[in-house]
């Protein structure tokens, strides 16, 4: 097994070295070691990593555990905006005013299905969706 250094690593996916010790640390890359007080990354995982780095259902668990389960009922900002047909950052302002309450994972605003259904029925969406498209 081919093993290149943190700095060889963010070389070849033109970021930092700390970008480098994010993603080991995070463990999104297996097999590293350390050897002669130097971290090694096994070349296969490093290059799996960068296929994978842009997947959203990989980027977007904690603990291999995927945040957004439609099974469960939870949904991201960006498809409740859909499943509204509005914009995202009109919801981003409806979480701010406190009309709709995410939970919080890591970086990510976690919304329950229902609640955003409901709230897509609501006086208040409907007279804001009205306003902006008049």
């Amino acid at each position: 097994m081919e093993y290149i250094t943190v700095k060889e690593a963010a070389n070849l996916l033109n970021v930092t070295r700390q970008g480098i010790f994010a993603v080991i640390h995070k463990g999104r890359v297996n097999g590293v070691i350390k050897r002669n007080g130097k971290l090694l990354i096994p070349f296969d995982e490093l290059d799996k990593y960068a296929k994978s780095r842009y997947d959203r259902n990989i980027s977007s668990t904690i603990n291999g555990v995927p945040i957004f389960q439609e099974e469960r009922g939870t949904i991201s900002v960006r498809d409740a905006a859909k499943l509204l047909g509005c914009d995202v950052q009109n919801l981003y302002y409806a979480i701010y005013k406190g009309h709709l309450f995410p939970a919080k994972c890591g970086n990510a605003f976690v919304l329950d299905k229902q609640k955003v259904i409901e709230y897509g029925q609501s006086a208040h969406f409907i007279e804001n969706k009205n306003r902006r498209s008049a």
